[in-house]
């Protein structure tokens, strides 16, 4: 990536508060892409009488309630359901141990999972869906070949900026999305065939509302770069939905890749086959082939790069996974210590955070190699101004 007038081998994180702070964004009471602490607020702005959000959020209502889980109310998204996941894992050891002396109040915790998969892809695709973000195309005009961009949002948006700047404008790079099937490769041969071949790395590690999952008898199209008998977990046609409703993750090694910016289909039982990772305490990583491959790209541009740009993520207790992913990875042998960390947080809360969970890290930068921008269009700006300057005082504002 070329940022303040330097090229580096480039890794930038997006959260929500990128996706946030897009260009296309409308002001409240308008409907928003939703952040952590909002997502609930957000799907009754968008819960428009007869409208596909609402009719998810009817179903989200009738499940949490069918589980015998709380209200939501104001919580925040990821705690809610992590409490829900603690919730569902108590009452079944109460039923098991014979402790529960009303099972009747047991409820099917799967449904609120499902309808929370529904309301979350209904709610993406309303507020995100076929916009164009200049902020976004700012950042993938300026990548480069072997750059990797990770990113835990479930939206589009960075997707269709890094289409349309490799096919439309002849910037950027062209796009990796990471499925395929690297056992039979080291990731580090992944991350160089991306450099050689004019590749930059687009890592949706919890999923994205442009893939969709097939269904028994309907095989989607494969990605898998190599035909299926070259490799052992080639997608045949057991179901990838469970009789719940629910994606059965060991069972999923290959999706149907919606394009970027295509329309989706305004179903709700289509949304319930959108590959989206919920934001339970227990992620299906380790049982998922294609999320396994993607996070082992993503710890490997982490040990590789020499700049790290965060963009609206706050690395969150919560998330232990990616806390884990910043504490070893950046700490292993082949790390180099970072030249350039680049913060882009609007509330500028988050510097203390990430500073202290790569201090004691071979990743850890020098002081004044710590940059940060108030906001993803103060730094996308900066970027399409080409500002050469590379004193940190100048840009923490």
């Amino acid at each position: 990536m070329i940022c303040q007038g330097r090229s580096l081998p480039t890794l930038v994180i997006l959260g929500a508060g990128a996706t946030r702070g897009a260009s296309f964004v409308r002001p409240d009471p308008a409907p928003q892409p939703p952040l952590d602490a909002d997502f609930f607020k957000q799907l009754g702005n968008a819960a428009t009488p007869g409208s596909l959000v609402a009719q998810a959020k009817e179903q989200l209502d009738d499940a949490v309630a069918g589980a015998g889980l709380p209200s939501y109310g104001d919580a925040k998204m990821e705690e809610y359901f992590i409490r829900a996941e603690f919730t569902k894992a108590l009452r079944v050891h109460m039923a098991t141990s014979g402790a529960d002396d009303k099972p009747g109040r047991r409820g099917n915790f799967a449904e609120p999972v499902v309808a929370y998969r529904k309301a979350i892809a209904a709610l993406i695709a309303e507020t995100t869906a076929s916009r164009n973000c200049a902020y976004h195309r700012a950042i993938a005009d300026t990548l480069e070949p072997g750059d990797t961009v990770i990113t835990f949002n479930y939206d589009t948006v960075m997707d269709t900026a890094m289409e349309d700047a490799s096919s439309n404008a002849g910037k950027g790079c062209e796009v990796d999305l990471g499925l395929r099937d690297i056992r039979l490769r080291s990731v580090r041969n992944a991350l160089c065939e991306a450099r050689r071949g004019g590749k930059a790395f687009l890592l949706h590690l919890h999923g994205c509302l442009s893939w969709r999952v097939g269904n028994m008898g309907v095989p989607p199209e494969s990605l898998w770069s190599e035909p299926p008998d070259a490799h052992p977990c080639h997608l045949d046609e057991r179901r990838q939905l469970g009789n719940d409703g629910d994606l059965n993750y060991e069972r999923i090694t290959s999706v149907e890749l919606l394009q970027p910016g295509d329309g989706p289909e305004y179903d709700l039982g289509d949304m319930a086959r959108r590959f989206i990772v919920p934001p339970l305490w227990t992620k299906p990583i380790a049982r998922c082939q294609l999320l396994e491959n993607l996070w082992a790209i993503a710890r490997m541009a982490l040990r590789k790069c020499k700049r790290l740009v965060i963009i609206g993520y706050s690395l969150p207790p919560a998330d232990q996974l990616t806390n884990y992913l910043v504490e070893v990875d950046a700490n292993v042998n082949s790390s180099e210590r970072l030249e350039e960390l680049v913060l882009v947080d609007r509330s500028g809360c988050v510097r203390e955070r990430i500073v202290n969970k790569l201090a004691d890290t071979k990743k850890a930068p020098a002081e004044e190699a710590i940059v940060e921008y108030r906001g993803i269009k103060q730094f996308a700006e900066s970027l399409s101004r080409g500002q050469a300057s590379t004193t940190a005082a100048v840009l923490r504002r």
